[in-house]
């Protein structure tokens, strides 16, 4: 056939699109229907461009089709038609996931169709160069993987050198800006993922429906055996020494393994609080580890040392034993003026030489993006790790969060008896740090009489703390670009959070969110507390 013709069936076939059977082999085999039931002569898995309803046969041979559209406001079934309903412009090619479920008495069969519609028209018209650029990529995309059944990150296609391609999804959870994806243990995800091209002035928008495939049995398996390892390796540390300090235990594990604690002795709590007495005391504790229908358990001996003969206060960033929901860091409380920060002891951690930034915990490398901020603060005292691991994924509690700022700070600790909480004791460690950060208006209470020791500490209430201690009222943050989840933060937070975003002290978590109520980490709170002095410094 000469190229004429056939560009002018596929334009016809394109306004009439019309699903054709060819022989197959064994008539009546779902296998076979399905392999032959095709769209148009385009492609045997998509249509490109739709702007007329479509004809979906109901009955082919002794079988039965049952249609199912992804998106009942792009095309709805109703009958063997498909209705095509046309996105305003602006939207580019909306893509839709038709599915035919084929029945005969043989059995069960779905094919999947990827169907794009356009947007309306109002006069305008792209550019041949970015339709062009918008095809090739969508070939390009559909060619390189399988979108509706993806276990690995997606692929995304090059454009050409002056334009522009920008992603995004409805769910960042499981596929983020970089098309990474995070798979569910056992739900396949259902998603769609958006794509603007951009040249000049001009942007044209694509979407198409995407399905992050769940695990398999045999990879629930690989993941289950890795969990198991990994909290093998995080109790070698404690099980090396005798303990003096709480011990966090993990409830999940990184691939999302579920961890039931149980001890046999009070020395070790199940949620890892210590009780120290007179002797040394060994305790058994035993880790329940499931993964779906994957169960372990796995034995730890762990020493608790004996009771020191005076009470000593404890290293920066200690692991918190109590949970509870996070509260407002706040503003001020009374007590004296709120002194301007003083240049901290340690070096400008810009200045550090490669040689003194020596790996102290083994779990920090130096490629790690906190890095020089974990190893330079631990240099000069302000945060600690636990043995030879310093755990940045963990979170801190509100106390210890106030006392590595008071330390990087250099605030001087008071020795004023005002204080307003039930829940800090003049015997408690932290009690000098809390103390201190209230009389200088750095921190406030949870209520009225509670600090919240213990309370695991918010994004959005460590930036609040570094605020007031850093006295940046006079810092103009208006018509600063807003996180895309603003409206999550608190309105006492919003002033401190988008002062230091000017800063560039904080950023976000990707996606332009920033996570405002969720624990901040011990990596975080480093690289904040970082940057914060290099701030202080004018680096």
């Amino acid at each position: 056939m000469r190229k004429k013709s056939l560009i002018a069936v596929l334009v016809t076939v394109l306004f009439s699109v019309s699903l054709m059977i060819q022989t197959v082999t064994a008539a009546g085999s779902l296998e076979g229907i399905k392999n032959n039931l095709i769209f148009s002569v385009i492609s045997n898995e998509k249509i490109n461009n739709v702007t007329n309803d479509l004809n979906l046969p109901q009955t082919i041979s002794d079988a039965r089709i049952v249609w199912k559209s992804s998106d009942e406001n792009l095309i709805s079934v109703n009958g063997n038609s498909g209705v095509v309903h046309r996105p305003p412009f602006g939207e580019g090619y909306a893509g839709v996931l038709l599915t035919a479920y084929i029945i005969n008495d043989s059995g069960f069969a779905e094919k999947n169709f990827i169907v794009s519609v356009k947007e309306k028209e109002i006069g305008y018209e792209y550019s041949s160069e970015i339709i062009e650029a918008a095809e090739n990529f969508r070939t390009m995309l559909l060619s390189k993987q399988n979108i509706l059944s993806l276990t690995k990150d997606l692929i995304i296609p090059d454009v050409p050198d002056n334009m522009n391609v920008t992603i995004y999804s409805d769910n960042p959870d499981v596929l983020d800006a970089q098309g990474k994806i995070k798979r569910n243990i056992s739900v396949t995800e259902c998603l769609n993922v958006y794509f603007t091209i951009s040249c000049g002035y001009e942007t044209l928008k694509l979407s198409f429906p995407v399905k992050v495939s769940a695990y398999e049995n045999t990879e629930i398996m690989q993941l289950f055996a890795e969990d198991v390892n990994w909290i093998k390796n995080y109790m070698n540390a404690y099980t090396q020494e005798p303990v003096t300090k709480n011990i966090s235990l993990p409830l999940v594990a990184p691939n999302s393994s579920k961890i039931i604690w149980n001890s046999n002795s009070d020395a070790i709590s199940d949620n890892g609080t210590i009780k120290r007495s007179e002797d040394n005391v060994v305790v058994e504790l035993t880790a329940t580890i499931k993964l779906e229908e994957n169960s372990a358990n796995e034995e730890f001996v762990i020493t608790v040392k004996k009771r020191a003969p005076e009470n000593s206060t404890t290293g920066g960033l200690t692991p918190s034993t109590d949970g509870g929901s996070s509260g407002g860091g706040g503003g001020g409380g009374g007590g004296s003026e709120k002194p301007k920060p003083v240049t901290p002891t340690p070096e400008n951690p810009n200045t550090d030489s490669e040689s003194d930034l020596i790996p102290v915990f083994k779990d920090v490398e130096t490629t790690h993006w906190a890095y020089p901020a974990i190893v330079s603060l631990n240099k000069a005292g302000v945060v600690s790790g636990y043995e030879n691991l310093y755990r940045p994924n963990d979170s801190i509690s509100r106390e210890e969060c106030v006392k590595i700022v008071v330390l990087a700070l250099d605030i001087p600790l008071s020795e004023e008896k005002n204080n307003p909480f039930t829940d800090v004791l003049e015997s408690d460690w932290f009690y000098p740090y809390v103390i201190s950060a209230y009389e200088n208006k750095i921190v406030n209470g949870m209520s009225f009489d509670k600090f919240g020791a213990g309370v695991k500490i918010t994004r959005q209430d460590f930036a609040t703390i570094v605020y007031n201690a850093l006295t940046l009222e006079e810092i103009a943050y208006e018509n600063k670009e807003e996180f895309s989840d603003h409206s999550e933060i608190s309105e006492y937070a919003k002033k401190p959070v988008y002062t230091l975003k000017a800063l560039s002290i904080i950023n976000g978590r990707g996606n332009n969110d920033f996570a405002p109520q969720e624990s901040i980490s011990r990596a975080e709170a480093a690289q904040m507390l970082y940057k914060t002095l290099n701030v202080i410094r004018g680096s």
